[in-house]
């Protein structure tokens, strides 16, 4: 589990979204201004940015391991033929 995600108390899975609100949530706490521990505010601020590229990135998908094609082989012959589980792109949604 990545560091980010364990430090703001949300699952690896979480949404972009889930992100942003578990943010505003810990900003209300934490923030100096409201009182808050500006190295934890600081801890909390690093976090918030790598969970958001973690979660914005596109996932590889499995079937195709990102690549976006499958072999299929027949005898002697083999081609590469568009993965259908991602439609050719490599990434899941």
């Amino acid at each position: 589990m990545s560091k980010a995600f364990t430090a703001l108390g949300l699952p690896e899975t979480a949404t972009p979204d889930e992100v942003k609100a578990k943010w505003r949530e810990l900003v209300m706490v934490n923030h100096p201004d409201r009182g808050g521990n500006p190295c934890d505010f600081n801890e909390i601020r690093k976090a918030y940015k790598i969970a958001m590229e973690e979660a914005s990135a596109p996932k590889a998908c499995p079937q195709c391991n990102g690549t976006g094609k499958i072999k299929q082989s027949r005898g002697f012959s083999s081609i590469d033929m568009p993965c259908m589980a991602c439609g050719g792109t490599g990434h899941v949604q």
